[in-house]
């Protein structure tokens, strides 16, 4: 490769990387400016128990992906076919999806019982339920977001970010500031963004790949992905306990920490 192409390359990702940054900056930004809406309308106890559903969604998203979105990459363009190509990118929207469904409402079954393991009431046991249900279709989400990121579809990538942002705010200012349903209407929000968006990426997707999926290759993206997923979900762990740690070890009372 020569020394222009190679400069070209660079530029072309570090453009596209600022772009997909957008998204998640974008995010958070309006997370942190509606924080007095919230503070207003939700009973500080429940915040708690939103951060705590929040960091389980969060890993059972990791767990059900098996790691095969991040291993989409790796096979895609190993493939010099043009049909392996579309049947591996069918694969990998539909795989997780089917093999996860029956695991998914297994722990919605098992909800009930996980409340007092969390530290969360019975009475959030229908949350506990429908934040699962959202975990799963994030997870669908973020695989075709990975897709998007990968065929480097800019434009398209922070127009569904974009619009996925706008109907999240005008969902919680409804739910929450003028229906009143408190951490309820944010989940109520939040699944049903998630939910519009894994099927309108799932369908969009498969519909321009129109490719039957490949045992073969849901084999290889789970033998790739699954040992990728220990240690994904270990680095995100760590992530929500060292602010914990952080303060047990200044104030030296575990319940206050929380």
């Amino acid at each position: 490769m020569s020394n222009q192409s190679l400069k070209s390359e660079v530029k072309s990702v570090g453009r596209h990387s600022l772009i997909y940054m957008l998204g998640p900056a974008l995010s958070k930004i309006v997370g942190f400016v509606l924080i007095p809406v919230y503070t207003r309308f939700i009973a500080p106890d429940e915040f708690g128990v939103m951060s705590i559903v929040d960091v389980a969604m969060t890993l059972t998203m990791m767990l059900l992906s098996m790691g095969i979105g991040d291993s989409m990459a790796r096979f895609y363009y190993a493939e010099t076919c043009s049909l392996e190509r579309r049947r591996l990118v069918s694969t990998v929207l539909l795989g997780p999806s089917l093999i996860s469904l029956p695991l998914i409402l297994l722990i919605v079954w098992l909800a009930g019982a996980a409340c007092p393991w969390l530290g969360v009431g019975p009475q959030y046991q229908s949350y506990l339920r429908i934040a699962m249900l959202a975990a799963w279709c994030s997870m669908l989400s973020e695989v075709g977001l990975a897709y998007l990121r990968m065929q480097y579809f800019a434009k398209t990538f922070v127009t569904v970010v974009t619009a996925q942002i706008v109907a999240t705010v005008i969902l919680n200012l409804m739910f929450v500031v003028v229906w009143q349903q408190g951490i309820w209407g944010i989940l109520y929000s939040t699944l049903i963004v998630q939910a519009i968006l894994a099927v309108a990426l799932t369908v969009g997707i498969l519909w321009v790949n129109h490719a039957r999926p490949a045992m073969h290759h849901l084999r290889h993206l789970l033998a790739f992905g699954l040992p990728l997923v220990p240690s994904v979900v270990t680095l995100q762990l760590s992530n929500y306990l060292n602010p914990l740690m952080i303060r047990w070890c200044v104030v030296g009372d575990p319940i206050s920490v929380l």
